[in-house]
């Protein structure tokens, strides 16, 4: 989930799993960062800008833990007092991201039910869908009411002035945009017997189907 959604409860638990998303986030990146600290001759200055998003990590994951209500202490209490660049928290972060997994597969799964109890609610509480039609009716477009006159009107109004009239909006519509609905091809018959012999290579062609009268 984005990180703009951090102040909306979507649903219940919904924030929660969010922030288990980036704590289990954020410990599979510190660990595949561990795997190049443990490597030999690593370049000092790789070193410092891996312990630069290491140190970033342990930040942010100690406010997810925070802000997730974790009822285990344990992760707070390595990430607290570890050292960012220390190849021996590997394992320990890799053991904790798949705790962190199964809290956060457990938190979404809770937020589906939820969701799915309250949408049963909702239905009960209406089902003919009423709020659903006035928020759809309220999103549609008004009616065309009136336009500008592009020619004198049938008692010689003059052109740009207003008319509410349906004949007349109606012609005024069919003017501007039976140009468009005709298209560019004045011979439809001919058209479709050229775009056959054009691609008659590509066309299927199969037995007749013959049905009984």
């Amino acid at each position: 989930m984005g990180s703009d959604l951090d102040g909306f409860e979507l649903c219940i638990h919904l924030k929660r799993a969010r922030k288990l998303h980036l704590i289990l986030q954020q410990l599979q990146q510190w660990a595949a960062r561990l795997r190049i600290v443990s490597k030999p001759d690593i370049p000092m200055g790789k070193l410092i800008g891996l312990l630069q998003l290491n140190i970033d990590s342990k930040r942010l994951i100690l406010k997810a833990i925070s802000d997730a209500a974790l009822p285990d202490k344990a992760l707070h209490d390595l990430i607290q007092d570890c050292q960012p660049n220390d190849s021996k928290l590997l394992f320990p972060l890799l053991r904790h991201a798949l705790l962190i997994q199964k809290l956060h597969t457990a938190e979404t799964s809770r937020a589906r039910r939820a969701n799915a109890d309250d949408a049963k609610e909702a239905f009960t509480n209406d089902p003919y869908h009423r709020k659903a039609f006035k928020f759809i009716k309220s999103l549609i477009s008004p009616p065309l009411q009136f336009l500008a006159r592009r020619a004198p009107g049938p008692l010689g109004q003059a052109i740009g002035t207003i008319t509410a009239h349906p004949d007349e909006l109606d012609d005024i519509v069919a003017a501007q945009y039976c140009l468009i609905y005709d298209g560019n091809v004045e011979d439809q018959h001919a058209h479709a017997e050229n775009f056959v012999f054009k691609y008659t290579d590509y066309i299927y062609e199969g037995p007749t189907l013959s049905l009984p009268p």
